[in-house]
């Protein structure tokens, strides 16, 4: 293993993708926790390609192959960070961290994640109110 890389949980066979030098930040998202042995119908994984980076159908297929091998969900869903809305995104942020290359780079990716989901708060409060209210 790298020692460069946080491993919270230390997934198992997470080591092929950790060397990859396509992604710099996977995380599993908020919606889809990683539990063991619960029954976790899909999992949602977000994960940010490396700067300068932009990934194409067949790495994207790649990425998502390699996670679905790492953990037992039957189907893995793939949260491209840097093309994800901003509230997926924060999801995702929120989950729980499988490793980064750069504890300071990570964090401070974390931080402009929340703020742009911050800045735009009052708009999706907005958005949802007159959603339900056309709804009614």
């Amino acid at each position: 293993m790298n020692p460069g890389f946080v491993e919270p949980g230390g997934f198992p066979g997470l080591s092929e993708v950790e060397g990859s030098p396509r992604v710099r930040r996977p995380c599993l998202a908020e919606a889809g926790r990683y539990q063991a042995g619960a029954g976790v119908s899909d999992l949602d994984l977000g994960a940010l390609p490396a700067p300068g980076r932009v990934w194409d159908v067949d790495e994207r297929v790649l990425m998502t192959a390699a996670f679905e091998d790492v953990f037992p969900a039957p189907r893995v869903d793939l949260i491209v960070l840097s093309e994800a809305p901003p509230f997926l995104a924060l999801a995702a942020v929120s989950g729980e961290l499988l490793f980064a290359r750069d504890r300071v780079r990570e964090a401070n990716y974390q931080l402009y994640v929340m703020r742009r989901a911050g800045d735009l708060a009052p708009f999706e409060r907005a958005r949802r109110a007159h959603l339900l209210a056309t709804t009614r």
